[in-house]
């Protein structure tokens, strides 16, 4: 309680630090954004497929509930922590997200709505080559009529189809109903973004992608 009433009586911003004990940074990523829920990374560290991250907390947040800059930083023994908090779109904000106590303390995004937010902003998810292991692990777990539901309403502004399928046909594997992204591949070629200028082609995704490690 001291703790909270604390942080409600100061402001914070990346530049603030404060001494915190026996409080997770996610109590206090909630306690200032209760309209948020986990995503990108952190969401990846519910499904198992990346390594629990100790010094960074990602969750999304409504756009009318979003305050200010979207980093914090904390300090905690000396070490310094992180919360990222992305802006949604309201109409986005309770697509694929699991609200349920019994499963986590925290609501989360599913697995489909995870994969769409790791390809949309893969600087909060680890980076592109933690985005390609993830589509690896979890071809065989992936409902494709979901991510083309979520796509559709999410009205998401660049072929994300064709990314996810090149993803999915590079992890290897007969990967049930990939024959659904075949039909959405759109008329224009797709550059993944945060790659160097040495590219290649695939040319059934019309997708450019990074030459090395990727």
């Amino acid at each position: 309680m001291k703790l909270f009433s604390f942080l409600e009586n100061k402001h914070i911003d990346e530049h603030s630090f404060f001494v915190m004990s026996n409080v997770t940074l996610k109590d206090i990523a909630f306690h200032n954004f209760d309209h948020g829920y986990l995503s990108h990374y952190s969401a990846l560290e519910k499904f198992g497929f990346v390594n629990a991250s100790k010094r960074s907390v990602y969750l999304t947040c409504d756009f009318k509930f979003y305050r200010e800059k979207g980093f914090r930083i904390f300090v905690d023994n000396k070490t310094i922590f992180k919360m990222v908090c992305i802006k949604e779109k309201s109409k986005n904000s309770e697509i694929g997200i699991i609200r349920k106590p019994e499963i986590s303390r925290y609501p989360f995004t599913d697995l489909e709505r995870t994969l769409i937010d790791c390809i949309v902003y893969p600087q909060f998810s680890g980076g592109l080559l933690i985005v390609q292991e993830v589509f690896e692990k979890a071809k065989y777990f992936i409902d494709i009529k979901k991510i083309i539901q979520y796509v559709d309403v999410m009205n998401i502004d660049f072929p994300i189809y064709q990314l996810i399928g090149y993803l999915l046909t590079r992890s290897g594997g007969n990967i049930k109903n990939i024959h659904f992204l075949e039909k959405k591949i759109s008329l224009f070629d797709y550059y993944v973004k945060y790659c160097s200028n040495e590219r290649e082609y695939c040319p059934k995704w019309k997708v450019y992608y990074p030459k090395f490690n990727f």
